[in-house]
């Protein structure tokens, strides 16, 4: 086996509670796709040994909505903290061969496989315990600080609602992704407990732990936060929803089409679009649509998972569906 081998776990297990919705916040639509899409094709795209998702609100709709070949679910019945998460996977994980587990959130949709690989060849350099992915902002209310030792060393994170003023001035902070070392997290994990301001099993405290046995830990940060910050409520979907659909309107006009105003301008994320072809003001082009070369898409119109040839003009107002 590759000393830098590893396989990924994606946390997925959790309601929606501060989108104030009865489904799975991975569920919610971003762009075209279900929110879990995004860092599930990141993961998968960074070709792991095995992938993992630990599903548990809704978790057969969650199951319905990912699956494919090379997925394993991993159902979390009960919902008692990111460490809980890794204990109801245990057993997977022992079976599992890869020398480290990279340990995912499933609400970064921004999230790059570049940045995954990096994570990886750090912690194998660093020949770490564990890993973590940070970055810094400007205002790091509501997120676990990085409380540093000597050099990238990390001596444990702390969350915000025990921290120390001095604490709460940090703005390193914790993305919720990191690397471990498959057999020392294995060799750790019972000594994850409730007892804390959370009342959970936090995947984090593990950091402290591994301190505590002489382990190493180490820091990874990514410059740009916006890769690594969750979709946690409504408002950041709507904002996020903004930021996918000016990428995705930047990247065609990159490739050769004329999007007149990109911010009245709604595409996702599957759509394909050729050269030449010309997109006005207030069109919607959704799900798996595809249009041809030289096409004029007049404005305000809606083409929802439809093909178009080439050379093709549609009026405005029209809707275009399944064709």
């Amino acid at each position: 086996m590759m000393e830098n081998g590893f396989s990924v776990l994606i946390l997925a297990a959790g309601k929606a509670t501060r989108f104030k919705s009865e489904h799975s916040k991975m569920l919610h639509r971003l762009a075209g796709r279900p929110l879990g899409e995004y860092v599930l094709r990141a993961a998968q795209a960074t070709a792991p040994e095995k992938t993992y998702m630990v599903i548990g609100h809704e978790a057969e709709e969650v199951r319905k909505a990912f699956a494919r070949p090379g997925l394993t679910f991993i159902e979390q019945k009960e919902q008692l903290g990111t460490g809980h998460a890794l204990i109801v996977a245990r057993e997977e994980l022992d079976r599992c061969s890869s020398p480290t587990l990279v340990v995912l959130v499933a609400d970064a949709p921004l999230l790059r496989p570049e940045t995954l690989l990096g994570l990886v060849e750090a912690h194998t350099k660093a020949r770490a315990a564990a890993t973590v992915l940070t970055t810094r902002l400007e205002n790091p209310y509501g997120y676990g600080r990085i409380l540093r030792a000597s050099g990238d060393r990390v001596r444990a994170i702390v969350e915000e609602k025990v921290a120390t003023p001095a604490q709460r001035k940090i703005r390193e902070i914790n993305s919720g992704i990191l690397a471990f070392s498959r057999a020392k997290l294995l060799e750790h994990l019972t000594a994850l407990s409730p007892e804390n301001a959370q009342k959970e099993y936090l995947l984090t405290d593990l950091v402290e732990i591994f301190n505590r046995h002489r382990l190493k830990v180490v820091a990874f940060p990514v410059a740009d936060a916006r890769e690594v910050l969750g979709v946690n409520d409504r408002v950041e979907l709507a904002e996020m929803e903004k930021t996918l659909r000016l990428r995705k309107a930047e990247a065609l006009a990159r490739a050769g089409v004329t999007v007149v105003n990109p911010e009245a301008t709604y595409i996702d994320a599957d759509v394909e679009v050729g050269p030449d072809t010309v997109i006005e003001p207030g069109v919607s082009l959704l799900g798996a649509t595809r249009v041809g070369v030289a096409c004029t898409l007049r404005p305000y119109i809606i083409i929802t998972d439809s093909v178009l040839g080439d050379l093709v003009t549609v009026r405005p107002y029209a809707v275009i569906s399944g064709c």
